[in-house]
């Protein structure tokens, strides 16, 4: 029995050693060279949309990847690229060119410097864009397109869709030159101040960034063009206020009768009050008081400012009872002169005609400024005996630009 169990164990001795000698055969061959060490893969990578490209925006901190090899397209097609020095943390940016429109599907390994040991893969995907998208895009809409007395236009936007970018205007300025001018998406009103006088139009088109991280950006193909045509231009709401009926009464005066909000008016005149039933009105009277008559330069207008150039201040209609002496006037600076100096200070003035009730004549001014300027803009008069003077229709004052 003892010699059984030697034998075995003898057996079990030289097996072990047997299959020991093998196991370090098979090692052998892989290590004669030395050990494989393999480099790691890429940290974390994205792509970034492009026009039939995408930027890739990797990151790797293994020192000893030094080439970065890109599969797409099922493994059709690749690119290498080297690794350069860096930063820790610091990503590194490659383009990916002449790509399809549609899906990407980028698989990412790092190699050593000789295109060895290659990582696992990291696999990322994007998107491509290209004539599809473009095609697809509509120009932004405006809400209003303005031109100014100095030449100078305003462009209002309306809302604009998520991928809008911008607007990009073109125009010829001053010196007779095309310009480009670029409207990024959260400018509400763009102003363009050096547009030629000669100018027929100003045009633009829609910039559009299809991902907020994309490399590219893609125009609208056509252009919309606004045309500048030499037309009359009402700017009554650009520099004026409270002009329309019914007129906007301010704080409460005398029985029934309100100041006139955003006008000025003389302080003989204001206890009788300037806005009653929605009527703009010089009054002799307040309201049931006994009447105060006779009141001398008498005065209701507005101050602002004015670019150069040629206008027209008119009333639409208007009614008045009483035999008094009441203008239409326009003269520089921030006051109108009396009555008995309209000839000689005002810019221009005309007599508001005695009907005896409402009409829809029209009363008008028109006068030019050399310079910019500021300017008042009103009504003044001598008042007698239980006049009223009532504006029932819309103040305007308009840019004269035809001949």
């Amino acid at each position: 029995m003892k010699i059984y169990n030697y034998l075995l164990s003898g057996l079990l001795v030289l097996t072990t050693v047997w299959s020991c000698d093998r196991m370090n055969d098979l090692h052998d061959k892989y290590l004669k060279d030395g050990e494989i060490i393999y480099t790691m893969k890429v940290d974390s990578a994205q792509v970034m949309a492009g026009e039939n490209r995408v930027m890739l925006r990797y990151y790797t901190t293994d020192a000893k990847a030094k080439k970065l090899l890109v599969y797409w397209n099922l493994k059709t097609e690749s690119q290498v690229f080297d690794i350069p020095v860096k930063n820790a943390g610091e990503p590194v940016d490659v383009y990916i060119n002449n790509l399809d429109e549609g899906p990407v599907y980028f698989d990412l390994y790092t190699l050593n410097e000789k295109m060895e040991n290659q990582s696992v893969p990291f696999n990322v995907d994007g998107y491509v864009y290209g004539d599809i998208f473009q095609q697809s895009l509509i120009n932004r809409k405006c809400d209003a397109f303005r031109l100014y007395p100095d030449n100078h236009i305003s462009i209002t936007w309306y809302n604009a869709d998520s991928k809008i970018a911008g607007s990009e205007i073109r125009y010829k300025n001053k010196s007779g030159q095309t310009v480009n001018h670029t409207a990024l998406v959260d400018e509400a009103v763009t102003v363009i101040k050096d547009m030629s006088e000669d100018a027929d139009y100003v045009e633009f088109r829609t910039m559009y960034r299809p991902e907020p991280d994309a490399v590219d950006i893609f125009f609208t193909s056509d252009y919309v063009q606004f045309k500048i045509v030499d037309e009359d231009v009402n700017i009554t709401d650009w520099v004026m206020k409270n002009t329309t009926y019914p007129y906007v009464a301010g704080a409460n005066v005398v029985g029934g009768y309100y100041e006139a909000a955003d006008w000025i008016v003389s302080s003989n005149i204001a206890p009788n009050g300037n806005v009653g039933s929605g009527y703009l009105q010089l009054i002799a009277y307040a309201g049931d008081s006994p009447v105060l008559g006779n009141i001398p330069n008498v005065k209701l207008y507005q101050t602002f400012e004015l670019d150069a150039g040629k206008y027209r201040f008119k009333s639409l209609g208007y009614g008045i009872w009483g035999n008094s002496e009441i203008y239409m006037a326009a003269a520089l600076g921030d006051e109108l002169p009396d009555t008995e100096d309209l000839e000689q200070d005002a810019l221009a003035s005309a007599t508001i005609r005695l009907v005896g009730g409402w009409t829809t004549e029209v009363t008008q001014i028109e006068f030019t400024l050399s310079e910019k300027s500021t300017i008042s803009l009103g009504f003044v008069g001598n008042l007698t005996s239980s006049v009223q003077l009532a504006f029932n229709r819309n103040l305007e004052l308009w840019w004269i630009r035809s001949e």
